[in-house]
This record gives C-alpha cells, structure tokens and sequence, in this order.
C-alpha cells in the first residue's frame, strides 16, 4: 500500500506566512540589485504611460554617458532602462498602480510560493514524502528568499 501524500496547500500557507514576516522585518521599499532597481523604475515609467524616461540632468551630459541607469537603451526620445524583457517591467506596472512598490514585492512573493508549488509537485513525482519538505527548501531555504 502506498503512503498517503501530506496536503500541501496549510504548508504553502505557513511558507507564505514566513515570507510575509521577513518582508515586514526587513522592508519592502528597496532595491537588492541592480537589475530590481532598474526594472522598479521601469515599472513606475509604464505605469505613468511611457516606456522612456529623459535624462535628469542632460546639460551636464550631452552624450548621455552618465545616464544614472546603467545599460539603459538609448533612444531618440530619452532612454529605456528595462528594455530587455518588457514583459517583466509591464506586469510590474500594473502592481504599482494597485499599491506601489510594496505590491511588486508582494508579486515577488507570490512568483516564490509559485516555483515552491511547482518544485513540489516535481518532487511529488519522485518520492510522495518530498512535496512538503520542497515547499520549504524552495521558499525558504534558496536564493528566491533574498530575490524576493
């Protein structure tokens, strides 16, 4: 007789849960990388209604080569800091316009307990003892916490 698989759905929660604590305790208003930054500004800029933002300071720097947004594509309207997977800056935007900031990290969050969910239902297949153990290691215990 097989072993009965554990629900996972109240482990998904208590990850969820963990998450939330850490995202309080630590803040949810700055940036890790580079690239978070960057997208965050390009999230703000879609939701605005653009894609471009101008340089801040351009009579100091004509050229363009101290655009404060490193990698930024230059175009002839301003520059495009995130424009290497729009996709990401786009669904962004629309959680900044629901609740800013705090709404991208909480997405953030949500893509976590996602690839959880997926890396148990992996483990699932393998061994039915591991699903639960997964959503934990995933969650919590990987690079995802800190990305988040």
């Amino acid at each position: 007789m097989a072993a009965r698989a554990p629900r996972l759905l109240p482990h998904v929660l208590v990850a969820g849960a963990i998450l939330l604590a850490v995202a309080w305790w630590t803040g949810a208003d700055g940036q890790v990388s580079v690239d978070e930054g960057v997208a965050v500004k390009q999230a703000e800029a879609v939701a605005d209604g653009t894609w471009v933002l101008p340089h801040p300071l351009e009579v100091a720097d004509p050229d363009g080569s101290a655009f404060p947004l490193r990698f930024a594509t230059r175009t002839d309207d301003g520059y495009v800091p995130f424009a290497k997977h729009p996709l990401y800056p786009a669904v962004l935007s629309v959680a900044d316009r629901v609740g800013g900031v705090r709404a991208m990290v909480g997405l953030s969050l949500v893509g976590v307990l996602g690839a959880a969910v997926a890396a148990a239902a992996l483990a699932r297949r393998l061994d039915p003892r591991l699903p639960v153990p997964t959503v934990y290691a995933v969650a919590l215990g990987s690079p995802l916490l800190f990305d988040s």
